[in-house]
């Protein structure tokens, strides 16, 4: 039963994009497109960074996480009937096709660009990510009531 739920939602979902719309604004879907990969591969790998994950491993995350969600298609629902709606409908459909084509890829390329990062990552950078990963290692281990003794001692 939850199989056809899913077929049913994706041919009304894939019915309601208007084509025309999509070939007169590609412009505009390729800017997204860059921009929504981009955006989440920076923004995951560093969110990935700073809960202490390695660099490579970091980049890794990021790249496989380029890829757009459904909930982008409910929002660009709720924008109505207008025809700027339709265009933003047609468009967060499309983005969620192309960035779910391209997500596939992102991950083949996602060793070589984590191998090259940890190569030209400068050692000043190196240092102090290996220095805060260290720090966060540290405050893992601390046991709990050691933590809180010490935030009421200082």
């Amino acid at each position: 039963m939850r199989h056809i739920f899913g077929a049913l939602f994706f041919v009304g979902v894939g019915m309601l994009i208007e084509p025309q719309l999509l070939a007169k604004n590609w412009p505009a879907l390729a800017i997204l497109t860059v921009v929504a990969i981009v955006g989440k591969t920076v923004f995951v790998s560093l969110a990935s960074m700073l809960i202490g994950e390695r660099p490579d491993t970091a980049v890794k995350t990021g790249f496989a996480m380029g890829q757009v969600g459904t909930f982008s298609i409910l929002f660009a629902l709720a924008a109505g009937g207008d025809p700027m709606g339709a265009l933003l409908y047609s468009l967060a459909v499309a983005l969620k096709a192309v960035t779910s084509i391209l997500c596939p890829l992102l991950i083949r390329a996602s060793n070589p660009a984590a191998d090259w990062i940890d190569h030209h990552l400068p050692l000043r950078v190196q240092s102090a990510l290996s220095q805060y990963s260290t720090w966060l290692d540290r405050t893992r281990k601390l046991p709990q009531t050691e933590g809180i003794e010490r935030g009421k001692a200082g």
